[in-house]
């Protein structure tokens, strides 16, 4: 059989209530360790640094072996972008297949496929029994559970891929415990799961099922405004025949377009700025200027003028790109000028390789629902250290592999001097997350159980449902 697979191919019998209580604790349990893992590996080496042209961001990479299986490299990129949780919650709401190839073409992700299995928590405002909840909810509180087949880049060597993931979405407030400040975050996190609903389709369909352990997306706001610290930590487990070092160059890929999610939310402004104003003729606003406007270069034979459609400035092709713009039935390409494709900043400092965050003990407290009692869960695996005498300096032959969904021209991968990585550690921040527990997912799932039994008797990282590993 081919993909993609028809709609209801996998049969997944209704989950108890208890059950999907179970996932709702297993799901918060996931974003803390997310975030904590992230937290932890920006005290290890870096590999990479890149840059976007457009941007003018940074971003790091880093790696080091993942704290609950040594065996496993937990890889981690860090940014930051302009951004809000609404926009940033949008962008990862796949609802449907636009959302989907846009976020594969975006991100790198390239799904064949993907099935929703379960909806267990959904307090958008999108119809269903969440309707009657919605008012008294957070609109960003998601968890589901999901069925992805991924496209290998290397067909004949590598076989392609297909995961069953719990996933969940969020909003969080962070506190600092030094100065009190409270910032606001947001997280996309996933973890495999093995449900009876979905088994393996090695036999049927060739795809070998993988693992994502504690990884996804975390968003949390910096002391400048409209500013979001971006951290992208990937754990992944290919199994089959793809050895350990495929794996990571994988994992470094993706992360490494973490840099190509402010760029996607700025041509979205962008264009949609240009759509609500008429643009005019090249030839009605032909100049005379010898000097690009942006960066005072002289024009010539080898340097030709360009004209910024948004702001009319004369510029060279090195301050200037072209964007496709949709125009009645047909596209075009309009020219747009960096100034103003970044909102008028034209210069941004080197990224800093230290948080933005305090490096003492932090609380966390979730906010998914209205607060009606308070649990002090202490993390266990807090605080997580990595012995980097034992980290594993493997180099790879890049060229093994198919770059052909990582444009490099984007991006200008600086050499540091090794001598100076220690100076370009950043803190571990971990501590005490403070969830507020609450009745919303309790409604939501009908499961209205008072006693121990509601809290979540998962392990840190082995949890089980029923007779089911995750």
């Amino acid at each position: 059989m081919s993909l993609p697979l028809p709609e209801g191919f996998f049969v997944c019998p209704p989950l108890s209530a208890e059950t999907k209580q179970q996932y709702i604790q297993l799901s918060r349990r996931i974003c803390e360790e997310t975030i904590l893992n992230a937290m932890a590996l920006q005290r290890a080496p870096i590999k990479r640094v890149l840059w976007s042209p457009k941007t003018n961001r940074q971003a790091i990479i880093r790696q080091a072996p993942y704290a609950a299986n040594r065996a496993l490299d937990a890889i981690c990129s860090y940014t930051q972008l302009v951004s809000s949780i609404d926009e940033i919650a949008d962008f990862f709401r796949m609802d449907n297949r636009v959302k989907l190839r846009t976020y594969g073409e975006v991100l790198g992700q390239t799904f064949v496929d993907r099935q929703l299995l379960y909806t267990i928590v959904d307090t958008s405002n999108r119809g269903g029994s969440t309707r009657k909840v919605a008012a008294h909810s957070n609109p960003f509180h998601f968890v589901s559970i999901e069925w992805w087949a991924a496209e290998v880049k290397l067909p004949g060597l590598f076989s392609n891929r297909d995961i069953c993931v719990l996933e969940a979405q969020d909003v969080f407030e962070f506190v600092d415990a030094n100065t009190h400040q409270r910032r606001r975050g947001f997280i996309r996190a996933y973890n495999s799961i093995e449900i009876d609903g979905c088994p393996s389709l090695k036999k049927s369909h060739g795809l070998i099922r993988g693992e994502l352990h504690r990884s996804g997306h975390i968003f949390i706001e910096t002391d400048v405004e409209g500013t979001f610290d971006f951290f992208h930590i990937l754990v992944v487990k290919s199994n089959g025949y793809a050895p350990r070092i495929a794996s990571n160059a994988f994992a470094q890929r993706q992360c490494a377009r973490i840099l190509h999610l402010e760029e996607y939310f700025q041509t979205q402004r962008v264009i949609s700025n240009m759509e609500k104003q008429t643009l005019q003729r090249i030839s009605s606003i032909k100049s005379t200027n010898a000097h690009c406007e942006r960066c005072q270069r002289q024009f010539g034979f080898f340097v030709k003028k360009n004209y910024c459609r948004q702001c009319n400035a004369v510029v060279c092709w090195g301050c200037s790109f072209k964007l496709k713009l949709q125009a009645s039935f047909n596209f075009m390409q309009v020219c747009v000028c960096l100034h103003c494709f970044n909102n008028g900043i034209t210069t941004r400092k080197a990224l800093s390789p230290y948080s933005t965050l305090s490096t003492s003990a932090v609380s966390t407290a979730f906010s998914s629902d209205p607060p009606t009692s308070r649990s002090r869960i202490v993390s266990a695996s807090s605080p997580v250290k990595f012995d980097e005498r034992k980290f594993d300096e493997r180099k790879f032959d890049e060229r093994n592999f198919d770059e052909r969904n990582f444009d490099e021209r984007n991006f200008d991968e600086r050499n540091f001097d090794e001598r100076n990585v220690e100076k370009l550690r950043t803190p571990v921040h971990h501590g005490q997350f403070d969830f507020i527990s609450s009745p919303m997912s309790s409604v939501m799932t009908g499961f209205s159980k008072t006693s121990s039994g509601n809290q979540s008797s998962f392990s840190a990282y082995l949890d089980t449902v029923g007779s089911r590993k995750v």
